[in-house]
């Protein structure tokens, strides 16, 4: 095969790829700036960004505060970005739950001194990932994906766990058995094309 035609069979087979692959889902990054904070604090609505909030005390657990509100800044509590964030209502259990999803990232700290949390990914009743994380005064980028579970539990916090920041759905997906299948028939349709065109040639 020339190497004209090389490259157009490459060309041609990256296509076929291109057109089995499945479409990467853009990650949702919660910042929870749409949530309006009137007074000190509000809870994240049934259903906000398609998830269910709750924890071991109850809807109050998630607890969305504002930098400009007194009782955050008389705690020193403040976001990582924006003016809004989540923390945790006193060391209450955090639970985010709803259709499959990845748990990918947030930015957190603690609202007084350092402690060790925990992270649970759980597909139905099976929990499939866990991860320790240590928080300071000082927010960090933590790092999970945790690929398709229905529910994260955060545990063990000694204080209150602010959080901002929290990316979800952030992973490609894996390219399904059926994407290698097009590669190999758009290969071998393009060395078939190939070896007629060479054999005409010769004729």
């Amino acid at each position: 095969m020339k190497r004209k035609d090389l490259v157009a069979a490459l060309a041609c087979a990256s296509l076929f790829a291109a057109m089995a692959a499945p479409a990467s889902a853009a990650p949702t990054t919660i910042g929870f700036e749409d949530i309006s904070t009137p007074g000190c604090c509000t809870h994240p609505s049934p259903g906000y960004q398609g998830f269910n909030w709750s924890g071991s005390s109850g809807s109050q657990s998630w607890v969305i505060g504002e930098n400009a509100d007194t009782f955050m800044i008389s705690n020193g509590f403040n976001s990582y970005a924006g003016n809004n964030f989540a923390w945790s209502n006193g060391a209450a259990d955090l639970e985010l739950s709803g259709a499959a999803f990845d748990f990918n990232s947030f930015y957190a700290r603690s609202g007084f001194g350092t402690y060790t949390a925990m992270a649970h990914g759980f597909n139905g009743a099976t929990e499939t990932w866990t991860q320790a994380f240590t928080v300071t005064g000082q927010y960090q980028q933590f790092s999970f994906n945790f690929l398709g579970v229905d529910k994260v539990t955060i545990t063990n916090q000694d204080t209150n766990l602010l959080i901002d920041d929290m990316v979800v759905n952030g992973t490609a997906p894996v390219p399904e058995p059926e994407t290698y299948a097009m590669l190999l028939a758009g290969l071998g349709l393009l060395g078939v094309a190939a070896r007629r065109r060479k054999q005409k040639q010769s004729a």
